[in-house]
């Protein structure tokens, strides 16, 4: 699903990003990348989008080499592509069924793909009940599941998550991760990066360890190293 082949991003103003990394994931697994702030996580997961171009070296999606796309092409590799961050940034305007259909009807999505697509989404994540409401109506975490469900809402091949429970109490992160693990048992491919070294050591899922732009760890059923919390 994921390979990165000796993969330098250099911003030019200091250290790399990222400096010779190798990386392959396959389909359906879920992965936590950990780290210290600057490690290279968010570089990390801003390759697979395209929103960052690699210094030197590959990177592919789903079969698609990402380094040499057109960008014709990106809207297409975004469209495999489902993105959760610790800024949830939903449109206040809207009802939680509004945020979740925006995302569909951007990529072009007819009525009826929307009518059956938004409730499944809102559904997955424990949110039909309140599809009617408003984001300053919704506690942080429910927050959170709408943003979740805006990106499951595309039936993503690859589900990014930046820090998604950064500002969420324990229970709601919890119940974040519970819905990305129940996400990833049905055939999604998850990578989250994370500084909750909690929930990394409670689902000792596979753990890749970035520092200094460098992955200094791989492995399978790991767990956080406290110290970098």
């Amino acid at each position: 699903m994921v390979v990165l082949r000796d993969v330098t991003v250099d911003y030019g103003n200091g250290a790399p990003a990222l400096q010779r990394v190798n990386l392959t994931v396959e389909k359906s697994e879920f992965v936590f990348v950990v780290g210290p702030t600057g490690a290279g996580k968010s570089t990390l997961l801003k390759l697979l989008t395209r929103e960052v171009i690699p210094t030197e070296g590959q990177v592919w999606v789903a079969g698609r080499e990402v380094t040499q796309m057109k960008l014709s092409q990106v809207p297409h590799l975004r469209r495999l592509i489902g993105t959760v961050f610790q800024d949830i940034l939903l449109l206040p305007d809207r009802t939680v069924w509004e945020n979740v259909a925006f995302a569909l009807r951007v990529t072009g999505a007819s009525s009826a793909t929307v009518l059956r697509e938004v409730p499944r989404a809102l559904e997955m994540v424990g949110m039909l009940p309140k599809a009617k409401a408003f984001p300053r109506e919704l506690s942080g975490g429910e927050k959170q599941k709408v943003a979740l469900a805006r990106a499951l809402v595309i039936r993503p091949l690859l589900l990014l998550a930046d820090e998604p429970t950064g500002n969420l109490d324990p229970v709601a992160s919890q119940e974040i991760v519970e819905l990305l693990l129940r996400i990833n048992r049905q055939g999604t491919t998850v990578l989250m990066a994370t500084h909750d070294w909690t929930l990394v050591n409670a689902y000792r899922q596979r753990v890749v360890e970035l520092q200094d732009g460098r992955i200094v760890r791989d492995e399978l059923r790991g767990v956080f190293r406290r110290e970098l919390a």
